[in-house]
């Protein structure tokens, strides 16, 4: 996905909830594509699954990110500008969505004739009007039918450190601690495996692996296995070096592989927690 991770979303933040709907701002020649927030408690997502739906041309989300909360790949839908996700009771808000999106940039920008050269520009779509229909999603959520919390392993929403250019990743992974105390001294211990993809994919085609390197598991949180830039998949052993096992919300982080990131705000590719997968070994 070619957009940058700080964009501008903090500078549009607000911290009250807007139920009236998506407060949206237009792209610019600086930062080329338009976006929204949007704040709600009117759902919940704790022990629940969330379902955010626009009615747009087909992989029309170019970033979307929702606070807290835990992406269900193989419930969500690209083409379908469909995404599905879910919270658990003490890691994500209670009664409340935090929803930042930006839409890719051919639906940021529009033709129109200038007249006062009769030609015919590039301007910026009107992001007041779009919010009214295209930007505004529709959001549902459903209780689990067991009521309970979805069982994992799941990748929490990836949270950016937009301080730097070399463009660092924390990464929440909810659910590993699954086996029982003899099942997991038979294994030795939990060990998960984990890829990271882009938001963006060609067509058919399998979706875009992201280069990563320096992945760690953050103290205390079990060890990682990776090769720097080589592949977009490491693993993750849940217990660290001392037999230590923390339980259900592990925590790794990693950097992007691709060179001089500071050069281009927009150029090159971040990953996406609606793509990136975990699977226990």
């Amino acid at each position: 996905m070619k957009v940058a991770a700080a964009f501008i979303a903090l500078t549009h933040a607000t911290e009250d909830p807007d139920t009236n709907g998506p407060n949206c701002w237009p792209a610019n020649e600086h930062a080329p594509h338009c976006g929204c927030q949007w704040i709600t408690r009117d759902y919940q997502m704790i022990n629940h699954e969330c379902t955010l739906e626009f009615d747009a041309p087909a992989n029309v989300i170019q970033m979307l990110t929702v606070a807290s909360s835990f992406p269900i790949p193989n419930a969500t839908d690209l083409d379908a500008n469909s995404y599905t996700w879910t919270g658990i009771e003490g890691m994500s808000h209670d009664n409340k969505h935090d929803i930042v999106y930006f839409f890719r940039r051919d639906q940021c920008w529009e033709e129109k004739l200038n007249p006062d050269t009769n030609e015919t520009e590039l301007v910026p779509v009107n992001m007041t009007a779009a919010a009214e229909t295209w930007a505004s999603p529709s959001l549902d959520c459903v209780e689990n039918a067991d009521g309970e919390p979805h069982p994992g392993p799941l990748l929490g929403n990836f949270n950016y450190d937009i301080a730097r250019s070399h463009q660092q990743y924390n990464l929440p992974i909810y659910g590993l601690d699954r086996w029982d105390d003899a099942e997991r001294k038979r294994r030795g211990a939990d060990i998960a495996w984990i890829e990271i993809n882009s938001h963006t994919y060609p067509g058919d085609l399998p979706k875009y692996e992201v280069l990563i390197q320096n992945v760690t598991a953050h103290h205390g949180h079990g060890s990682v296995t990776h090769d720097d830039c080589t592949t977009n998949a490491f693993q993750y052993d849940v217990m660290d070096a001392n037999g230590n096992h923390n339980g259900w919300l592990e925590y790794a982080q990693f950097e992007l592989c691709e060179p001089d990131l500071s050069a281009g705000d927009y150029d090159y590719t971040v990953p996406s927690s609606w793509t990136s997968s975990v699977v226990l070994k």
